[in-house]
């Protein structure tokens, strides 16, 4: 009767899957609490530097379809056991408190930003987003889409401390990541995006994926 189970029979070995659970809006999900883990765990080198560095989420899920994501697959799901939306972002009030418990609990020196595409937010939630960080005063890592780089938005980033960035490429083959990824990015797109960045000083790193079907080495 619980939801969002798969149980298998011993007997049988038969599985039974229960309903899927309604997704929880993440404004309500408690603090992570980091103390169940030892101190050690949270240093992790940067740029040549080690650093005392938490992680947080600003949304879960992706509002894209990329082929070789789980969220589209999630996304589905969700829409078909109920309407539900399985793409969610956290309040900006949420992400300050968070923010703020990193920092007084856990003495955090760097943000790591665990969100497919943290850029995904339209302008005022962008500007609440800076409003809120820049009080924190922390360098943090964060990864996006190259079309949502835009020069604006590179140098308040570079303003409020971002100090390096990951771009979504995935594959060097601009017509395989069209046709096969479905990632409708060009190549000047990807390029223009990493001019704008290095123009600000935020150095960038590429997400790339070998290995995919009918590749050679």
């Amino acid at each position: 009767g619980i939801p969002g189970l798969q149980v298998k029979d011993r007997a049988t070995g038969t599985v039974r899957h229960t309903a899927l659970r309604a997704p929880l809006e993440l404004d309500a999900l408690p603090l992570p609490d980091y103390t169940l883990f030892p101190p050690e765990r949270f240093y992790r080198p940067m740029a040549g530097k080690v650093w005392r560095l938490l992680p947080i989420e600003t949304s879960r899920g992706c509002p894209y379809a990329c082929t070789f994501c789980n969220s589209p697959t999630m996304a589905q799901r969700y829409r078909d056991a109920g309407g539900y939306r399985f793409f969610r972002k956290k309040s900006v009030a949420r992400i300050d408190r968070e923010l703020a418990d990193l920092v007084n609990r856990y003495d955090a020196e760097y943000i790591y930003f665990l969100s497919d595409t943290l850029l995904a937010l339209a302008d005022r939630e962008f500007d609440d987003f800076c409003r809120i960080y820049e009080k924190y005063h922390l360098p943090f890592w964060c990864q996006n889409r190259p079309e949502m780089i835009t020069a604006a938005r590179a140098r308040r980033l570079k303003e409020i401390g971002c100090h390096r960035m990951s771009l979504g490429l995935e594959h060097g083959n601009e017509e395989f990541r069209r046709r096969v990824l479905k990632k409708s990015i060009s190549n000047e797109c990807v390029i223009a995006a990493a001019e704008v960045l290095a123009a600000v000083g935020i150095p960038v790193s590429l997400n790339n994926i070998i290995g995919f079907p009918g590749e050679t080495r």
